[in-house]
């Protein structure tokens, strides 16, 4: 796999953390920008509802 290719991904993956977290308008888009991949990433696991696993 190409730097491009893993340099593409990367960037992918930050637009679509960005335009999730950008839509529970609890952050802007110059707060977003600024953030890594993996700070996105964490943000997102926080803002989206956690469903409790079902009882065996």
């Amino acid at each position: 796999m190409s730097t491009n290719h893993l340099r593409t991904g990367l960037e992918r993956l930050k637009n679509f953390y960005q335009k999730k977290l950008i839509k529970t308008d609890l952050y802007t888009v110059q707060e977003l920008c600024s953030l890594t991949v993996s700070e996105l990433a964490e943000l997102y696991k926080k803002s989206i509802p956690q469903t409790s696993s079902p009882k065996k």
